[in-house]
């Protein structure tokens, strides 16, 4: 492995406002040729040995320039030339020729100054184009007028087909000279001052960095550059060490009907390849895999870094018991891994379900009903169901833990999906139901789960009828002007769950009030101060009938006037309610 090496030189440029140049400048504006022989100065007062003196009589170019610019280092070998290509041999050779290596990226071609410009070239190490390793050129103009813009740039270029580090171009701005812009901006540059850190240059590549800027003053703008880089040749070997992971995962209870999923994760966690790897495992006895077999075997030719494979392996217990599950890996390079024991218990659930006494309700009314469903096996029975069938005289209101009817399906069902139920655990629903007509209801309640067989329970309720009629009465004028006509409007409403029958109304008027007629569901005639209807044979549930009594009043004062009901269903007590007036002269 070879040492780096860093070179270091300098190139100067000098803009007038009168043409003139740290280098011998042709008045044609013609290119340099860092091969002819222009004269250089040195810069008076210059103590910096690195930067070239326009005036001094060394040649452009050649060695003793670079190697005074440069640090006392060891320099670069120059690149071999490519070997020429061998002509054909008259007798061809009994063994095959070797492959022609490529050939190696041509050098930049020499590069000429636009008209009005002055171009600049650093070479470096050798001030020589074809056996240099860094070519910095500096373009600029002749002549420029005062606080008249210009630019002038500097194109590096990595003359070799290798990789070239640590690339830095000092390019300080001189006095007189304003800055406006630079372009780029490499990332650790100090632009102020004209460092500009190029870092790493692939081969042949080339950077350009452009300055924009203007004269304060008429004379003449001296800018030099400094260049240098660093070569070195690194070899790496990259070492890789393979790992084996496998990890078992199992069940932890199963019942006796359900397979036992084994699932098998094998890795390798290492930085190579694991080759060869193969899985194996003995299953536990009373345990089966689909095909009968009471052995696992699996290999992989190659895991690579980070790679994992997942497979399981579906077993089937011929009986109830406590199961130990194994399995191990090994690998190319006596790579090893053991795989967790893990325990599977299979067991047997059992359900067992009660329903609750149901209570007599009155028809039309709401009835409920309780049911529990427990677990006393000794493993989860699995999406446990609960189904509720009812009578045809009952509908359908709502249910507790999510309970599902369709209305439209089957109306008499309601569903519960219980899900798992553990060993020991107890659910219990409720269902809200509607009375539909006088009977008996019953209810019908079946569960059931995975690997559980199927129970049941039942229970019957009374369905009665009640009559329950309102009375209302209600005057239309309130007050009233005294000789004018009130209406009192009585309504009868059958509230209850059964027929009410013989329905008789009786108003009774007061002493300023004088009766003018009767109307309604029945016939009304006057007796005495009372207004009595025929009687009314039924009122059905949610009916309703309505009497009208129109009178007259005849005095000024507060009247209190009273309605009595009486019906089968009430016997010999009535029911009794008044409607207060105010009649005023």
């Amino acid at each position: 492995m070879s040492r780096p090496v860093s070179f270091l030189s300098v190139l100067c440029l000098t803009v007038g406002l009168t043409a003139s140049a740290c280098t011998t400048t042709q008045s044609d504006s013609s290119a340099l040729d860092p091969h002819s022989n222009h004269e250089y100065d040195k810069i008076a007062g210059a103590g910096d040995p690195g930067v070239l003196d326009p005036h001094a009589n060394d040649t452009y170019g050649n060695q003793e320039v670079a190697a005074a610019a440069a640090p006392a280092v060891e320099p670069a070998p120059a690149p071999k030339a490519a070997p020429a290509k061998a002509e054909p041999e008259a007798e061809p050779k009994p063994e095959p020729k070797p492959e022609p290596k490529p050939e190696p990226k041509p050098a930049p071609a020499k590069s000429t100054a636009p008209d009005g410009m002055l171009l600049s070239e650093l070479m470096l190490p050798t001030g020589d184009r074809d056996s240099s390793v860094l070519l910095v050129e500096k373009y600029g103009p002749q002549q420029v007028n005062v606080n008249q813009p210009f630019e002038y740039k500097l194109v590096v270029t990595n003359l070799t087909d290798q990789e070239l580090g640590s690339v830095m171009v000092n390019d300080a701005f001189p006095q007189g000279f304003e800055i406006a812009s630079t372009t780029p901006v490499f990332p650790a540059s100090d632009i102020r001052s004209g460092k500009w850190v190029i870092g790493t240059m692939a081969p042949n590549e080339s950077r350009t960095i452009s300055v924009m800027g203007s004269a304060t003053g008429p004379g003449v703008i001296s800018s030099c550059t400094q260049a240098s880089y660093d070569r070195s040749m690194c070899m790496v070997t990259t070492v890789v060490q393979p790992g084996l992971q496998l990890e078992l995962m199992a069940p932890a209870e199963v019942l006796v009907c359900d397979d036992i999923v084994v699932m098998y994760r094998l890795c390798n966690p290492g930085t190579g390849d694991a080759t060869n790897v193969k899985v194996s495992a003995a299953y536990p006895e009373g345990l089966v895999d689909a095909d009968g077999s009471k052995m696992l075997n699996k290999t992989f030719p190659k895991l690579a870094p980070g790679q994992c494979e997942e497979f399981s392996v579906a077993l089937t217990a011929e009986k109830a018991g406590n199961y130990t599950h194994v399995g191990m890996a090994k690998a190319d390079a006596d790579l090893s891994s053991n795989a967790r024991n893990m325990n599977t218990i299979v067991r047997q659930p059992e359900l067992r379900i009660e329903c609750a006494k149901a209570k007599d309700v009155f028809v039309g009314r709401q009835g409920s009903n309780s049911i529990t469903v427990s677990n006393v096996g000794d493993y989860v029975s699995a999406n446990t169901v609960l189904r509720a069938r009812m009578s045809d005289n009952m509908g359908f209101i709502r249910a507790s833990n999510n309970g599902m009817n369709d209305a439209e399906k089957s109306p008499d069902l309601v569903t519960w999906n219980l899900g798992d139920l553990a060993p020991g655990q107890s659910v219990t629903v409720n269902m809200t139901l509607r009375t539909l007509d006088i009977g008996t209801a019953e209810v019908t309640a079946r569960a059931e789960g995975v690997c559980a067989p199927e129970v049941a329970c039942s229970t019957e309720a009374d369905i009665k009828g009640i009559p329950a009629v309102l009375l209302e009465v209600v005057d239309e004028n309130d007050p009233v002007v005294v000789g004018e006509n009130e209406i009192y409007t009585i309504t009868a409403t059958n509230q209850g769950s059964a027929e009410d029958t013989n329905i008789r109304i009786v108003g009774i008027l007061t002493s300023n009030t004088q009766f003018v007629s009767a109307s309604g569901a029945t016939t009304g005639t006057l007796q005495g101060n009372r207004v009595v209807f025929e009687p009314l044979a039924s009122l059905d549930p949610d009916d309703d009938a309505v009497w009208k009594i129109v009178v007259k009043s005849v005095s000024a004062g507060n009247v209190r006037f009273r309605v009595t009901m009486h019906t089968d269903q009430l016997g010999a007590t009535p029911v009794e309610e008044t409607e207060a007036t105010n009649f005023y002269e």
